[in-house]
């Protein structure tokens, strides 16, 4: 009633029958007698979001689209382009395109694994690299001069996170990394994987502390947290 109310003082209506919600609780939300239709999950700013934080469906959203702009270029690959303009197209057209909104994701090892086998697959066809030349993935990086995907998720997430955290303590995302929800009991069985263990991972691999607090003062120094940066895609495993 509230949200009718408040609506209309505004000159806004609501299309009940476009109007969906998401929640992580069942709860039935009735506008004008008429009870909103409750969904898994929702596409917001071209990604898709749930409430479990599951990114199997975004993932493979990603990946089909980036083997959508593979097909859209087989031109370019089939010319006499060298190496080097290649993988420059493809790190513009291709793996941004399977990175979208990566800053903040957070991805188990079987994802990540998932995207890095993608991610030489579409290389080795542009450089037709066929199975039987037991190339190693160690080659096709030297080669190509690129890092892992998952090395290149973990410098977008870490630089993106350098930016949080030297936002004013009044900025919403920032309150949102330190905020732990309350009144609530977990249930039976391994926690979801969040953000922040993700950052917690990604601290851990350069010896640092795994708090969100010691982060936010070594972000404080823009210097430093680029080294911070480059040893933690570094000594990924």
């Amino acid at each position: 009633d509230n949200l009718i109310y408040y609506s209309e003082g505004a000159n806004l209506s609501m299309n009940t029958s476009k109007t969906k919600i998401m929640t992580n609780r069942h709860a039935d939300i009735v506008v004008n007698d008429i009870t909103l239709e409750t969904v898994p999950f929702y596409k917001y700013l071209g990604s898709y979001v749930n409430p479990e934080s599951n990114l199997d469906k975004e993932l493979n959203v990603r990946i089909g689209r980036a083997w959508g702009q593979y097909n859209k270029l087989t031109k370019v690959w089939n010319s006499g382009a060298s190496i080097r303009t290649k993988m420059r197209i493809y790190q513009t057209s291709i793996r941004t395109t399977m990175t979208y909104a990566c800053e903040t994701w957070a991805l188990s090892a079987k994802q990540e694994k998932k995207l890095d086998a993608t991610d030489r697959k579409i290389i080795r066809r542009i450089l037709k690299v066929r199975w039987f030349k037991k190339q190693t993935n160690e080659e096709l990086y030297r080669i190509t001069q690129l890092q892992p995907l998952s090395s290149f998720i973990t410098k977008m997430r870490l630089k993106w996170l350098g930016h949080v955290l030297r936002f004013e303590d009044t900025n919403v995302v920032k309150q949102l990394l330190y905020w732990e929800p309350e009144g609530s009991n977990r249930p039976v069985g391994r926690p979801i994987f969040r953000f922040c263990d993700t950052i917690r991972k990604d601290a851990l691999y350069c010896g640092k502390s795994a708090t969100i607090s010691s982060l936010e003062n070594l972000a404080q120094d823009r210097k430093q947290w680029r080294q911070f940066v480059a040893a933690a895609m570094d000594r990924r495993p």
